[in-house]
């Protein structure tokens, strides 16, 4: 064999072996730093807690199978001249109607991930994230929808197309003996009553398209209105209680009323009789309040538990021309297994 091909061989053969010996290395970089996070919250999860109240489970993992029922309703009212001189209002009311779904989660001490697709009502699915920890609690969820066929003066419409998006973040004062975690995640066990007052911030965006030529009636007595955005910004206080009745059982229950201190709405006017495009409209700053509440039944075993739990949320949006509410309301069982 020709001396420049071997050497050519040995040189390959060279880079080759060379750019595997990293591999082993950054596998064990990854572990080591996967190690690091878990022991940080693991031990971040009960420090500073009163042990006789709370209690960490052994196991560190843990699956759910979920099932819930839901609804979202979003309703608008406007004020409309009529041509003969008469003035009347007009509402519109539009939701995916009381719906089912199924879905799951799956987290690490607090720390997960969920899916769950509608099986009745609209069609529609919800995404979320949550992060729990001995002082805090943190959710986020995309949730999209086409609501059940509307009616609007006594005719049948296309479904309206919902899409929201929820932040909101809490604090609490009492975290040496109260747990958020024991309520919402498991991550925790509350072993004895005890109550926390909190601060929590809330973001929310959500839209609302019934821009469906169908639809064109129902946009006309919404002064041309075929699209709703509206963003807004929360903050709150309030109180939660767990409520230890036995061994094994948490009733939890919080409450928090919410100023609203940026809320704005984006408005997509159609010229309805013609084809022309859509005008933005963007309203001012507007103060208002919303609310936000949770409720959960908690029941532990060993390795096993099951939680029900529900939240409602009520959100004000709209002009002096146009105005609504969307309510957000939602109940589901939990059955999760720790490992």
């Amino acid at each position: 064999m020709n001396r420049g091909v071997i050497i050519g061989l040995m040189v390959l053969q060279a880079a080759a072996l060379s750019a595997q010996e990293p591999l082993p290395k950054l596998q064990t970089t990854l572990k080591k730093g996967l190690d690091k996070v878990e022991t940080y919250i693991d031990s971040s999860t009960v420090k500073n807690m009163d042990l006789v109240y709370v209690e960490r489970p052994e196991r560190p993992w843990a699956v759910e199978l979920r099932t819930d029922a839901n609804e979202t309703t979003v309703r608008m009212h406007t004020d409309f001249d009529f041509l003969d001189g008469t003035h009347a209002g007009v509402s519109s009311s539009s939701s995916n109607g009381f719906s089912m779904s199924l879905g799951a989660w799956v987290g690490y001490r607090g720390y997960g991930f969920g899916w769950s697709k509608e099986l009745t009502g609209g069609d529609g699915t919800t995404f979320s994230l949550s992060a729990s920890g001995r002082s805090y609690g943190a959710n986020f969820r995309i949730r999209s929808y086409h609501s059940s066929m509307p009616e609007f003066l006594s005719t049948t419409k296309d479904p309206i197309k919902v899409r929201s998006l929820f932040l909101d973040g809490y604090y609490l004062f009492n975290s040496k003996r109260f747990s958020y975690s024991a309520a919402y995640d498991q991550s925790l066990i509350q072993r004895l009553s005890a109550g926390t007052p909190l601060v929590g911030a809330m973001y929310h965006h959500s839209s609302v398209n019934y821009s469906a030529d169908p639809n064109w009636d129902w946009a006309y007595f919404m002064r041309g209105i075929r699209k709703v955005k509206f963003t807004q910004a929360s903050v709150g206080a309030g109180y939660a209680y767990n409520w230890v009745p036995a061994h094994g059982w948490l009733f939890s229950v919080l409450a928090m009323p919410m100023i609203t201190l940026y809320n704005r709405t984006s408005l997509y006017y159609d010229d309805v009789t013609t084809a022309a495009p859509e005008d933005e409209y963007i309203t001012p700053n507007k103060v208002t309040w919303n609310f936000n509440a949770r409720l959960a039944v908690v029941y532990n075993w060993q390795r096993l538990y099951l939680r029900v739990y529900g939240h409602f949320n009520r959100f004000n949006f709209g002009t002096d021309e146009v105005w609504g509410h969307l309510y957000d309301w939602k109940v589901y069982a939990a059955l999760g297994f720790r490992f």
